[in-house]
């Protein structure tokens, strides 16, 4: 018997890579979901930070100008995550199973 036995966290060894889904076991939507938040949020706060800067200082153009990639950058993966998201709710459960019923009570959730 092994104690404190260590393994990584993140190994690849054993699974297969379902394209689009990620590899089994380890969906990609979570992860991507996480992206999006922190950009929407330093997006908000570079524009913040510009407003406060004004008009005479260059850098509050400059962080005007971040935000707005921020802000781009933020949204192309947030199309990413929906589209995972979406095929691994498709293509991860059969129709009438338990686990159908709860992915389909968390969109509803998450539309809410």
């Amino acid at each position: 018997m092994r104690k404190f036995s260590v393994r990584p966290t993140l190994t690849l060894k054993g699974r297969t890579f379902k394209g689009l889904r990620g590899w089994s076991g380890k969906p990609m939507h979570p992860p991507l979901t996480d992206f999006p938040i922190a950009a929407y949020v330093l997006a908000a706060v570079f524009d913040v930070i510009s407003y406060v800067g004004g008009k005479e200082h260059g850098w509050a153009r400059e962080l005007w100008h971040a935000g707005t990639y921020t802000f781009i950058a933020g949204a192309a993966v947030s199309v990413f995550a929906a589209l995972t998201g979406f095929w691994d709710a498709w293509k991860s459960s059969e129709a009438g199973t338990q686990a159908r019923r709860t992915i389909n009570t968390q969109e509803v959730a998450d539309a809410e």
